[in-house]
């Protein structure tokens, strides 16, 4: 790869795993809700055996050989509309220092590209309310849909 060469493509989640477990960690440092009472522990089998089905999408951004965004989204038919192929997302991100609309903007025709490619007809993405991405998501001609509230039920 050219030194200063930003790439997107799709790849394998399993065998990009050693390089993106320490990103995932940031990740869930960044984002995740109950982290005093959750701790992050992936199920990697489940994550393996989606990719091996068919039914994992793991897209990502990298500057000069190092990944700078991701994506990961499941397909699967939805149980309430057998004929419709559906992606929702997992998890997606931009790495801190590196956040612009550059790499969000390929990530996302990454995806796009390669969701079309599969036959899906529906992409379904979410936002967390502390870091809103609904720019993004109209460039891509998304329109709201739903909106979550969450609560920690774990102490009772």
């Amino acid at each position: 790869m050219v030194a200063g060469l930003v790439t997107a493509q799709i790849e394998s989640f399993k065998a990009c795993l050693p390089e993106l477990e320490p990103l995932l960690k940031a990740h869930w440092e960044e984002l995740a809700l109950f982290q005093d009472n959750i701790p992050l522990e992936p199920n990697y089998p489940f994550y393996f055996q989606h990719e091996a089905q068919g039914g994992l999408l793991f897209a990502t951004v990298r500057k000069r050989a190092k990944i700078v965004a991701y994506y990961i989204g499941f397909i699967a038919r939805h149980p309430h509309y057998q004929t419709s192929l559906q992606c929702k997302p997992d998890i997606w991100r931009v790495i801190e220092g590196e956040r612009g609309y550059l790499y969000e903007r390929r990530l996302f025709k990454t995806v796009e590209r390669e969701l079309i490619r599969r036959g899906v007809d529906v992409w379904w993405n979410g936002e967390k309310t502390a870091h809103p991405c609904g720019r993004l998501y109209q460039a891509f001609k998304m329109q709201p849909a739903e909106v979550y509230y969450v609560k920690y039920l774990g102490d009772k």
